[in-house]
């Protein structure tokens, strides 16, 4: 699974609350409340495909983004992640490189603009910039996170 987004709280703060389970509880609380909107921003920032691509349909990585609360060891983390396995070169991005065909003597393609059949030994690719989709959803919902956690530890 590739990771995308993950929210830590450590326990650096226990001594402010009566105990670990206080602050566990105070903890798992606020990530329960910024779970769900947070996955629809980060599902509404993803980018969507206009056609399939090598057998994934359009909306495959913002529909397989999936959200855990873990609790322990004196941490809660809210984390974010992906299991489609192309989600790392969406949001890194992919350095220029060569193709060349795996199970076949040639590789194929329809050019878009003239509709004719290409067959290439060998092409360049000229990489794909990075789409860092995730840390511009994490930004935008940083208010809503310091809210949650402000309102729940203020009842504790």
């Amino acid at each position: 699974m590739a990771g995308m987004i993950t929210f830590t709280s450590d326990a650096e703060v226990v001594e402010t609350l009566g105990s670990r389970f206080e602050w566990i509880s105070a903890n798992v609380m606020a990530a329960e409340l910024i779970r769900k909107p947070v996955l629809a921003e980060l599902q509404r920032n993803t980018p969507v495909a206009e056609k399939p691509i090598k057998g994934a349909e359009p909306g495959n990585l913002r529909d397989n983004i999936r959200d855990e609360i873990r609790s322990g060891a004196g941490v809660v983390s809210l984390r974010y992640s992906s299991d489609a396995d192309y989600a790392g070169y969406v949001v890194d991005g992919t350095a220029p490189h060569e193709i060349v065909p795996r199970n076949a003597s040639v590789l194929h393609w329809v050019d878009t603009q003239s509709g004719e059949d290409v067959f290439r030994h060998r092409v360049w690719h000229p990489g794909t910039q990075p789409n860092d989709f995730p840390g511009r959803t994490a930004d935008r919902v940083m208010p809503l996170v310091e809210t949650a956690f402000a309102s729940v530890f203020e009842r504790f």
